[in-house]
């Protein structure tokens, strides 16, 4: 049986712990180096941030306060966001295609280089990946998961049939975690549309990965999500 892929949504790449771009002027050296259009958004809140200088110690006498949160900011042309909060940031592009991944990994190790890593720990990082794949004319989704990652007669000597489902799993592979997540496109029970996100979990690290290993990161959890598909493939 032949799962079509429709579209991967996005591959993002999240850290725990982190601000993104907290040093002084990041954002303008950011911009510069990415060398393509960035803008604002509001921040969650819609609140308006506003600097201020402290004067301390008499005339001539300047002590900046920390740098606000950036917040959040957009590479329009190239589908790419960054949410740059204290304790948590991520890098997302949507809609990306394959051979996109080098310019998504050359943008995350930009931000890295405006970013003071010295003050933060990274508690966690994570690597994602969500897509939508079609299923056969139909087949419903909920019963595809129900039929071919459950056992669907677990109830059955209760009289209880199972149907439908959906499917969340945490899977150790060569060392690493990986948690997956399967279900109906947007919660619909009848579509014949199923949705696949991916993360390749990392606790407890020092340094952020270096931007050559970001690459092979964001490839290596694209080439999982195939392999996972590949096998509901062969148990359909």
């Amino acid at each position: 049986m032949r799962i079509v892929r429709e579209d991967v949504l996005n591959v993002s790449l999240v850290l725990s712990g982190v601000q993104l771009l907290n040093k002084a002027d990041a954002k303008v050296a950011f911009t510069r180096q990415v060398a393509t259009e960035v803008s604002d958004a509001p921040s969650p809140s819609g609140s308006i941030n506003i600097s201020f200088t402290a004067q301390l110690g008499g005339e001539g006498s300047t002590h900046p306060l920390p740098p606000e949160p950036v917040g959040i900011l957009h590479l329009n042309r190239e589908r790419i966001r960054l949410d740059c909060f204290p304790g948590r940031s991520s890098i997302i592009k949507e809609y990306p295609q394959r051979e996109e991944m080098d310019r998504l990994a050359e943008v995350v190790g930009i931000a890295f280089e405006q970013t003071d890593f010295d003050s933060q720990h990274i508690q966690a990082y994570g690597v994602n990946i969500d897509a939508t794949y079609k299923l056969p004319t139909g087949m419903a989704a909920s019963n595809f998961i129900a039929n071919h990652l459950h056992m669907p007669n677990l109830f059955l000597d209760q009289g209880i049939e199972v149907v439908s489902g959906m499917s969340t799993l945490r899977l150790n592979h060569r060392g690493q975690r990986w948690n997956i997540r399967i279900e109906p496109r947007l919660g619909d029970l009848e579509t014949d549309k199923l949705f696949i996100g991916l993360n390749r979990h990392t606790d407890n690290v020092s340094l952020p990965p270096r931007p050559g290993e970001i690459t092979l990161l964001l490839n290596e959890v694209w080439d999982q999500m195939e392999a996972i598909v590949g096998s509901l493939e062969g148990r359909a």
